[in-house]
């Protein structure tokens, strides 16, 4: 069948009973579904993790950068950690011995033994907030670590955004008859299963839509395509991956 030639419209086609339940549609969650949730919840988790950790390494720099006091300390180790130099080593400031670990570039290793004496850099009301001057830090302003959470969170919502998806559009959305439009020879798709189609809306207007699926299609193959009737650019094939209708 030749796709260009093709219409949903001029062919018969009924919806699956099951979507004639009235809206909004009583829904339950598949395995898939389940999946994700735990997926984002641990990816939430670890956003935070990072999006604390940021904020208070901006801290630490922005102190260390008001702050500043440099004081002589005294190397008490250096050793390597996942081959990253480290150097341990210990101070007075405020009548009291501080004692802090940092990373230093591993050119300086050597020169740094136990009883070597260093110059460090602290913050004045937190002496607990050093680092060796022979340290690079990267520079890290508030700034910096609020788009690092920021992008984190678009990550996160790349798995909730298809979630909540599906589900509206399972609950409150109208079905049609689509056709798979992957390529114009009819093979199947060579690079995973991007599956794309085509659908009209009751007016007559096509309408284009792509989803990721494990099924194969191939072109020119009626499909059922779920869309919101307020936004026909949301769309998605049916059934869809993470949500089923409770019967």
């Amino acid at each position: 069948m030749d796709r260009r030639d093709f219409s949903p419209r001029d062919e018969p086609w009924t919806a699956p009973t099951e979507l004639s339940v009235s809206k909004p549609r009583p829904l339950k969650s598949t395995g898939a579904a389940t999946a994700s949730v735990v997926v984002g919840c641990v990816y939430v988790c670890i956003v935070l993790a990072i999006a604390l950790a940021a904020f208070g390494w901006a801290r630490r720099a922005d102190l260390l950068q008001r702050e500043g006091t440099e004081a002589d300390a005294v190397v008490t180790r250096t050793w390597t950690e996942s081959r990253t130099a480290m150097v341990a080593y210990e101070f007075s400031a405020g009548g009291h011995t501080v004692r802090g670990e940092h990373t230093i570039p591993k050119s300086r290793q050597a020169a740094l033994t136990t009883g070597a004496h260093t110059p460090v850099q602290y913050a004045r009301s937190d002496p607990g907030i050093n680092r060796p001057a022979v340290s690079s830090d990267p520079p890290l302003t508030y700034w910096m670590a609020f788009l690092v959470f920021v992008g984190s969170m678009a990550l996160v919502a790349l798995v909730v955004l298809p979630i909540r998806k599906e589900r509206r559009l399972l609950r409150y959305g109208e079905a049609a008859a689509g056709v798979i439009t992957n390529n114009p020879q009819g093979r199947l798709p060579k690079y995973g299963y991007v599956l794309k189609y085509e659908f009209q809306l009751p007016d007559g207007s096509p309408v284009n839509g792509r989803t990721q699926r494990d099924a194969r299609c191939r072109n020119g193959e009626i499909v059922c395509v779920l869309y919101d009737p307020a936004r026909p650019r949301r769309n998605d094939l049916y059934p869809t991956r993470l949500w089923r209708i409770r019967l």
